[in-house]
């Protein structure tokens, strides 16, 4: 049974979300129900045409012998169907042992078998259709026909382009491919491109509704033969690397986007730009966001039975689209513009244009993920909330990044809402990490200077790669609030490099370092999959029925370290439970008027020292009905040190009420809000206390028959934000939100259930 904490959190943030149409679980239902046709029509392990069946397009397509039954168990395995499935080993087996002539079929199988990996008996079927598909290629015409065993028809682009996927899914399990193969398709396609970026079918007469699928695969393999091509080599620092014949493909994406939806063959020009996004980086084509516009139009169109088109070429098509298309974003590549002799001109910030995607390959092999990424394109003209499909940003150049303000602050916003932005500076560019130095003392003042990292720092101790066994640690430098790492930057090491240039033997450390800082971004494997944003946002539909003032205390020190937290569970609250938090910092001193606050907030990241004389004011404030809420950010010992011994001196008469937790049957958990019998703890958490860690550890002071102060020693604030980080003594994003809104509704109620029961004492 899921905690009960896990799934009431997850509803509020439901509840909030605004990022997507078709949100995650409409998406996952409409993949489980298309599972479940795709089965229905499997007739003796696989899911060949009939003779005689009537074909719509995307079967005609799909036509030649195990077209359909390797897409389907494609489609299948890719949306976490087992090998061991009886239904799909049945299907293995049909791929296995049928002679498959066409280039369809076997471009395809070559995916199925690379998910079938590690099998030396796959891994030599992998080997046989790579090097068949090598040999096939036309050598005139540098492209293939339908069929490899005889002269079916002419050749053309959509067969040339599932054979060459199938060689690319060779190449990327260490097959040798010749590199004149990859010059031959760059070549061949560059030709075949039309003056206004797109490319038809390659046959005469030319099908006009091939057109948007052919040109998608056209930029797609450009990119694929472009990844090859650069291995070893790096592009010198001359500016962005543009490819005028890519940026003119995706030009014309961008104005034909919309067509797609009314073609014959819509899902498998679906497909093709799931390939194309994944190979490009780009969330944009145009001024569409291309999955959450067709994930949208496919939850809403499917059929009753599950299908789409009622087939199973066009359903396994969709299927592809969606699992393919909601893989989680390892990084976010920043498009930026920087200020020159008085106007704002773009940046140098894709110099190594495949740095991301070599990367991210590199990652999905190597790192216990259990998952594909990919990586996208953004820039600052979106919301910060909508720059969170990754939870690091990534800015590379070697200029001085002197971007705009309203810019500046837009990444500001974006790390105060759980992010992280990575700095590379290319070619060890000073100039570029002077300006990141100069941004960062701007946008965050309180903190000061970027440090290095010491070798038993999180990234480099806990995580899957450890930086003491390397050889030539890079410098890394690190910008925290005293919980997590806002900013890391590398001044000199230039990983750009390495990762364009896919040299991840002679710069292991580089390719291990960028796997480290993902997952400590991520807290290990917690990478969300696109569109599932923890970003919140109130509801306009809801409106509250009542308010509560909340104030946030305000002292020498790091007061705030995660400002993004109160606002957010703001957000959360007006939603959930009708709430509005009138949320402000409040300077305590000898005319500060408490009086209208119910809620005192107490966090910090580093040391704090308060008079005598404010801790007896929030001593007055609890005794008149007032709640004050303690929490170390972080997991901070020495602010929990701190607060302890001062709360010893002040509140004496109830310090001995800390010793222990408050009980799980206590009111706070039983009888406030949706019951809590669970909660869920950071890994570093858990690494840390080492403790059977279930149930909450919030300790309180007695005041009468309620609880006047809360106390916790492991983090709640850095929770409150969403983010789930790595190196954090607390509780999960989820828990520390619903433990922080119970105290709130606590304090809100005076100590009285409002809802179901349990315990009304306060110890």
């Amino acid at each position: 049974m899921r905690k009960c904490v896990l799934c009431f959190v997850a509803l509020l943030v439901m509840n909030g979300r605004t990022l997507l149409a078709a949100s995650p679980e409409e998406v996952q239902n409409a993949i489980d129900k298309a599972e479940q046709y795709v089965y229905s029509q499997q007739h003796n392990g696989n899911w060949e045409i009939k003779r005689g069946a009537k074909q719509r397009p995307a079967w005609r397509i799909m036509g030649l012998r195990g077209a359909v039954t390797v897409t389907a168990t494609y489609a299948l395995l890719s949306a976490g169907e087992r090998a061991d499935n009886p239904k799909i080993a049945a299907a293995i087996d049909y791929l296995r042992t049928t002679d498959m002539g066409g280039v369809y079929s076997i471009g395809m199988r070559c995916q199925v078998w690379r998910m079938l990996l590690p099998n030396d008996d796959i891994r030599e079927l992998l080997h046989t259709d790579g090097d068949l598909l090598v040999k096939s290629i036309d050598s005139d015409s540098g492209m293939y026909d339908a069929r490899l065993d005889v002269a079916y028809t002419p050749p053309d682009h959509s067969a040339s382009h599932y054979g060459i996927l199938g060689v690319w899914a060779c190449a990327q399990e260490g097959i040798e491919i010749p590199t004149s193969y990859w010059q031959t398709v760059s070549d061949t396609w560059r030709k075949a491109q039309s003056a206004d970026g797109s490319w038809n079918y390659g046959r005469t007469p030319p099908d006009k509704a091939m057109t948007l699928p052919m040109t998608a695969e056209g930029v797609a393999t450009l990119f694929l033969a472009q990844d090859m091509l650069s291995m070893g080599t790096s592009p010198s620092l001359k500016g962005n690397a543009i490819d005028p014949q890519i940026e003119n493909g995706l030009q014309w994406l961008g104005q034909n986007f919309s067509t797609v939806f009314d073609s014959k063959y819509e899902y498998y020009s679906l497909y093709a730009l799931e390939e194309l996004g994944a190979a490009s980086g780009r969330k944009y084509f145009g001024s569409t966001d291309w999955y959450a516009k067709a994930a949208d139009l496919l939850v809403r169109t499917q059929g009753d039975d599950g299908s789409w088109n009622t087939n199973v070429a066009d359903t396994s098509f969709a299927i592809l689209f969606l699992t393919h298309g909601r893989a989680p974003i390892g990084m976010n590549k920043l498009q930026y513009f920087v200020s020159s002799k008085g106007q704002m001109i773009e940046g140098n910030w894709d110099q190594r244009p495949r740095d991301l995607a070599n990367f991210d390959r590199w990652i999905s092999k190597q790192v216990e993920l259990d998952r594909l990424l990919n990586w996208q394109v953004v820039n600052l003209r979106a919301r910060a909330a909508d720059l969170h499909d990754a939870s690091i940003l990534y800015v590379a150049g070697d200029q001085p990044l002197t971007l705009a303000r309203a810019d500046k602050f837009k990444l500001k916003a974006f790390i105060e809402q759980g992010g992280m932005v990575l700095f590379n500076a290319d070619g060890g560019s000073p100039d570029f990490s002077r300006s990141v130095k100069a941004l960062a003392a701007e946008l965050f003042p309180a903190i000061g200077e970027f440090r290095e990292l010491p070798m038993d720092h999180c990234i480099l101790k806990n995580e899957q790669f450890l930086g003491s066994v390397w050889q030539d640690p890079p410098t890394i430098l690190g910008l925290s609030n005293g919980v997590r790492e806002l900013m890391i930057l590398l001044p000199t090491a230039d990983a750009s490099r390495a990762w364009q240039g896919q040299l991840s033997s002679s710069h292991q450390a580089l390719f291990e370092l960028g796997a480290d800082i993902l997952l400590y971004a991520s807290d290990k494997q917690n990478i969300r999959e696109k569109g599932d944003s923890y970003i919140v946002e109130p509801s306009s539909r809801i409106k509250a029925t009542r308010t509560l003032k909340v104030g946030r205390i305000k002292y020498p020190g790091m007061w705030d370290p995660e400002p993004g937290g109160w606002p957010r569970l703001a957000a959360i609250m007006h939603n959930r439970d009708q709430l509005d938090l009138q949320v402000s910092p409040v300077t305590i001193d000898s005319s500060t008027d408490l009086t209208d606050f119910k809620v005192l907030d107490l966090t910090g990241s580093g040391h704090i020292r308060l008079g005598s004389d404010l801790w007896l004011q929030l001593h007055s404030f609890v005794e008149s009905g007032g709640t004050l809420i303690i929490d170390a950010a972080g997991g901070s010992q020495v602010f929990n040190d701190d607060v302890r011994a001062q709360l010893q001196t002040t509140f004496f008469d109830h310090a001995g009420d800390l010793e222990q937790p408050l009980r799980p049957g206590h009111l706070l958990y039983a009888a406030i809000g949706s019951k809590i019998d669970e909660v869920e703890y950071r890994s570093f958490a858990r690494h840390v206390l080492q403790e059977d860690l279930r149930m909450p550890r919030i300790r309180g002071m007695n005041f009468g028959d309620r609880v006047g102060v809360f106390f916790s020693a492991e983090d709640i604030s850095a929770g409150l934000v969403g983010e789930p980080v790595d190196g954090i003594v607390g509780y999960s994003p989820d828990s520390a939100t619903a433990l922080m809104e119970h105290m709130i509704l606590y304090a809100e109620s005076g100590g009285r259930p409002t809802t179901g029961s349990g315990d009304a004492g306060g110890g």
